[in-house]
Protein backbone atom coordinates (compact mmCIF):
# COMPACT_ATOMS: atom_id res chain seq x y z
CA UNK A 1 0.00 0.00 0.00
CA UNK A 2 2.84 2.34 0.91
CA UNK A 3 4.52 1.61 -2.45
CA UNK A 4 1.28 2.29 -4.34
CA UNK A 5 0.82 5.65 -2.61
CA UNK A 6 4.45 6.59 -3.29
CA UNK A 7 3.97 5.60 -6.93
CA UNK A 8 0.86 7.78 -7.33
CA UNK A 9 2.51 10.77 -5.62
CA UNK A 10 5.62 10.30 -7.78
CA UNK A 11 3.52 10.20 -10.94
CA UNK A 12 1.71 13.39 -9.93
CA UNK A 13 5.00 15.20 -9.23
CA UNK A 14 6.54 13.95 -12.45
CA UNK A 15 3.49 15.08 -14.45
CA UNK A 16 3.68 18.53 -12.84
CA UNK A 17 7.39 18.69 -13.63
CA UNK A 18 6.82 17.76 -17.26
CA UNK A 19 4.05 20.38 -17.54
CA UNK A 20 6.27 23.08 -16.03
CA UNK A 21 9.20 22.06 -18.26
CA UNK A 22 6.91 22.13 -21.32
CA UNK A 23 5.55 25.54 -20.38
CA UNK A 24 9.09 26.92 -19.93
CA UNK A 25 10.23 25.48 -23.27
CA UNK A 26 7.14 26.86 -25.01
CA UNK A 27 7.46 30.32 -23.41
CA UNK A 28 11.24 30.78 -23.69
CA UNK A 29 12.34 28.67 -26.66
CA UNK A 30 13.46 31.80 -28.50
CA UNK A 31 15.69 33.07 -25.66
CA UNK A 32 19.02 32.06 -24.10
CA UNK A 33 20.40 30.48 -27.26
CA UNK A 34 23.62 28.48 -27.57
CA UNK A 35 26.14 28.79 -30.44
CA UNK A 36 23.94 26.62 -32.69
CA UNK A 37 20.86 28.77 -32.13
CA UNK A 38 19.13 26.19 -29.90
CA UNK A 39 17.65 27.45 -26.65
CA UNK A 40 19.13 26.16 -23.40
CA UNK A 41 15.54 25.84 -22.17
CA UNK A 42 15.20 22.67 -24.27
CA UNK A 43 17.59 21.01 -21.79
CA UNK A 44 15.13 21.40 -18.92
CA UNK A 45 13.14 18.34 -20.01
CA UNK A 46 16.03 15.81 -19.63
CA UNK A 47 17.13 17.55 -16.42
CA UNK A 48 13.59 17.21 -15.08
CA UNK A 49 13.54 13.53 -16.08
CA UNK A 50 16.88 12.91 -14.33
CA UNK A 51 15.74 14.66 -11.12
CA UNK A 52 12.53 12.63 -10.98
CA UNK A 53 14.36 9.37 -11.69
CA UNK A 54 16.61 10.08 -8.69
CA UNK A 55 13.52 10.79 -6.56
CA UNK A 56 11.89 7.52 -7.69
CA UNK A 57 15.02 5.51 -6.87
CA UNK A 58 15.30 7.21 -3.47
CA UNK A 59 11.65 6.54 -2.60
CA UNK A 60 11.85 2.94 -3.88
CA UNK A 61 14.84 2.04 -1.73
CA UNK A 62 12.94 1.84 1.57
CA UNK A 63 10.08 -0.13 0.08
CA UNK A 64 12.46 -2.58 -1.59
CA UNK A 65 14.50 -2.96 1.62
CA UNK A 66 11.36 -3.69 3.66
CA UNK A 67 10.02 -6.15 1.07
CA UNK A 68 13.31 -8.09 0.99
CA UNK A 69 13.38 -8.14 4.81
CA UNK A 70 9.90 -9.72 4.90
CA UNK A 71 10.62 -12.15 2.05
CA UNK A 72 13.77 -13.34 3.80
CA UNK A 73 11.80 -13.82 7.07
CA UNK A 74 13.97 -11.25 8.82
CA UNK A 75 13.75 -10.64 12.54
CA UNK A 76 11.63 -7.58 13.36
CA UNK A 77 13.70 -4.57 14.41
CA UNK A 78 11.13 -3.72 17.06
CA UNK A 79 11.58 -6.97 19.00
CA UNK A 80 14.45 -7.32 21.46
CA UNK A 81 14.86 -11.10 21.67
CA UNK A 82 17.22 -10.86 24.65
CA UNK A 83 14.55 -8.97 26.62
CA UNK A 84 11.87 -11.44 25.51
CA UNK A 85 14.07 -14.33 26.64
CA UNK A 86 14.53 -12.69 30.06
CA UNK A 87 10.76 -12.21 30.38
CA UNK A 88 10.09 -15.82 29.38
CA UNK A 89 12.67 -17.00 31.92
CA UNK A 90 10.85 -15.00 34.63
CA UNK A 91 7.70 -17.10 34.20
CA UNK A 92 7.30 -19.33 37.26
CA UNK A 93 8.43 -22.95 36.66
CA UNK A 94 10.36 -22.05 33.44
CA UNK A 95 13.97 -23.22 33.80
CA UNK A 96 15.24 -22.77 30.22
CA UNK A 97 14.31 -21.00 26.99
CA UNK A 98 15.88 -22.09 23.71
CA UNK A 99 15.19 -21.98 19.96
CA UNK A 100 13.65 -18.52 20.36
CA UNK A 101 12.86 -17.06 16.93
CA UNK A 102 10.85 -14.08 15.74
CA UNK A 103 10.23 -13.08 12.15
CA UNK A 104 8.10 -10.75 10.07
CA UNK A 105 5.42 -11.93 7.67
CA UNK A 106 4.56 -8.29 6.87
CA UNK A 107 5.98 -5.02 8.12
CA UNK A 108 3.33 -4.90 10.87
CA UNK A 109 2.78 -8.63 11.47
CA UNK A 110 5.28 -10.64 13.50
CA UNK A 111 5.48 -14.26 14.59
CA UNK A 112 7.37 -15.86 17.46
CA UNK A 113 8.27 -19.39 18.48
CA UNK A 114 10.30 -20.81 21.34
CA UNK A 115 10.88 -23.93 23.37
CA UNK A 116 10.25 -23.52 27.10
CA UNK A 117 11.53 -26.11 29.55
CA UNK A 118 9.62 -26.26 32.82
CA UNK A 119 10.20 -28.01 36.11
CA UNK A 120 9.13 -31.67 36.20
CA UNK A 121 5.41 -32.14 36.81
CA UNK A 122 4.54 -28.43 36.48
CA UNK A 123 1.30 -27.44 34.77
CA UNK A 124 2.15 -26.20 31.26
CA UNK A 125 -1.06 -24.27 30.59
CA UNK A 126 -0.27 -21.19 32.77
CA UNK A 127 3.24 -21.14 31.28
CA UNK A 128 1.82 -21.18 27.77
CA UNK A 129 -0.65 -18.37 28.54
CA UNK A 130 2.08 -16.22 30.13
CA UNK A 131 4.40 -16.77 27.15
CA UNK A 132 1.62 -15.81 24.73
CA UNK A 133 0.98 -12.60 26.70
CA UNK A 134 4.69 -11.70 26.59
CA UNK A 135 4.79 -12.26 22.82
CA UNK A 136 1.58 -10.28 22.26
CA UNK A 137 2.99 -7.37 24.28
CA UNK A 138 6.01 -7.41 21.94
CA UNK A 139 3.72 -7.16 18.90
CA UNK A 140 3.64 -10.80 17.81
CA UNK A 141 0.26 -11.82 16.43
CA UNK A 142 0.99 -15.52 15.98
CA UNK A 143 2.98 -17.63 18.41
CA UNK A 144 4.05 -21.22 18.76
CA UNK A 145 5.54 -22.26 22.10
CA UNK A 146 6.68 -25.80 22.78
CA UNK A 147 6.57 -26.56 26.50
CA UNK A 148 8.95 -29.32 27.57
CA UNK A 149 9.37 -31.15 30.87
CA UNK A 150 13.03 -30.64 31.81
CA UNK A 151 13.17 -34.05 33.48
CA UNK A 152 11.88 -35.99 30.47
CA UNK A 153 12.92 -34.02 27.39
CA UNK A 154 16.42 -34.13 25.89
CA UNK A 155 16.92 -30.80 24.13
CA UNK A 156 20.22 -31.89 22.57
CA UNK A 157 18.20 -33.98 20.08
CA UNK A 158 16.58 -30.85 18.63
CA UNK A 159 17.60 -29.61 15.20
CA UNK A 160 17.93 -26.00 16.37
CA UNK A 161 21.02 -27.10 18.32
CA UNK A 162 22.65 -28.74 15.31
CA UNK A 163 24.88 -26.21 13.56
CA UNK A 164 26.08 -26.41 9.99
CA UNK A 165 29.80 -26.98 9.69
CA UNK A 166 31.33 -25.83 6.43
CA UNK A 167 33.50 -28.50 4.80
CA UNK A 168 37.23 -28.01 5.15
CA UNK A 169 38.93 -26.54 2.13
CA UNK A 170 41.77 -28.76 0.97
Amino acid sequence: MRAAIAHVVGDILQSLGVCIAGALIWAFSDRWLDDNGISYWFRIDPVCTFVFSVLVMWSSYGTTRDAVHVLMAGAPNSIDTAAIERKLMSIPTVVDVHCLHSWSIAMDKHNMMAHLQITPGADSTPVLYAAQEIAAAAGCEHTCFQVEDVGAYDKTRETCFQHYEAPAIV
